[in-house]
């Protein structure tokens, strides 16, 4: 399977969430990104979604850590955890690998370990290795016309 952009990533979320008893009842575009409201019972929650081609490989070798990355710009990760109702991020690549974190457990951890960085376009990133997230189970069997 491969997800190609972020409308793709955003109806594989969406049915990752009906798999698990969920409904989308409100999704904005943001830039690149999406914010999604989503309803669990009698509770709503907002995911923040980030269709990322590829994760970060090169993070193992910069920060010896054995673990590919996510990667976020600083400033819209602050805005975020300023914004203050984003439950959660959730990051899904091309394969349909699927992640999700607290965002200001992301941005403090990433500044504690020294995760964040200035690339050569002079863009600050924060990277956050998946392995300290959460891994959400992905439909079976699904072909990516599905989603499109």
């Amino acid at each position: 399977m491969k997800i190609r952009n972020t409308n793709e990533a955003y109806y594989y979320f969406k049915d990752i969430i009906k798999n698990r008893g969920g409904e989308v009842v409100a999704h904005i575009p943001s830039g690149y990104h999406r914010i999604i409201k989503v309803k669990f019972k009698d509770r709503y929650f907002y995911f923040y979604l980030i269709f990322q081609r590829e994760w970060f490989h090169n993070f193992r070798n910069i920060y010896n850590v054995n673990s590919d990355a996510c990667t976020i710009d600083l400033d819209i990760l602050e805005a975020i955890n300023k914004m203050g109702f984003i439950d959660r991020l959730v990051f899904i690549n091309k394969d349909g690998d699927a992640y999700m974190v607290n965002p200001y457990q992301m941005y403090r951890e990433a500044k504690m370990r020294g995760w964040i960085r200035k690339q050569r376009n002079g863009t600050v990133v924060v990277h956050y290795p998946v392995t300290k997230m959460l891994k959400l189970l992905t439909p079976k069997y699904k072909e990516i016309t599905e989603y499109a």
